[in-house]
């Protein structure tokens, strides 16, 4: 085992949905040759797709699939997940960015639906997701 990177407990759930969102990805990539005539023969234009799918599958089975498994901190080797982790973080960091301009707003709402805050929770895993990315850059570098 390589060098090794530490997902904190409360870090593991914003980077299984990042994994989720990067899971997205992988699936456009495999079906983005379907349409095309003859993709039956060119298993290589799916190559990109299942090998991001396969990443993605491979560290979730890692941090755990479900959002109720009890939280855990997890180590990860850079050298095998590091790259699945940055894309994630990189795919994800702009979806929870966009939220968090909004999350006054949001969290005004859910105060009148009676449902607690999320902008700390938000803010939180921002951080969170660049502060592993960093890490993984720092660790395979």
């Amino acid at each position: 085992m390589g060098t090794t990177l530490t997902i904190p407990a409360d870090a593991v759930p914003v980077v299984r949905k990042a994994l989720f969102c990067l899971m997205g990805d992988g699936a456009e990539e495999i079906s983005r040759p379907l349409p095309e005539v003859g993709h039956e023969l060119h298993p290589e234009w799916f190559a990109k797709g299942r090998l991001r799918l396969e990443r993605v599958f491979v560290l979730l089975d890692l941090i755990g699939w479900a959002e109720g498994e009890q939280r855990r901190q997890v180590e990860v080797d850079v050298d095998n997940h590091g790259v699945t982790l940055r894309d994630a973080a990189d795919g994800y960091l702009p979806v929870l960015e966009d939220r968090l301009k909004e999350a006054d707003i949001d969290d005004a709402q859910r105060a009148e639906d009676g449902e607690p805050p999320c902008k700390q929770q938000m803010t939180n895993d921002v951080a969170a997701l660049r502060t592993l990315a960093a890490q993984a850059d720092e660790e395979a570098g």
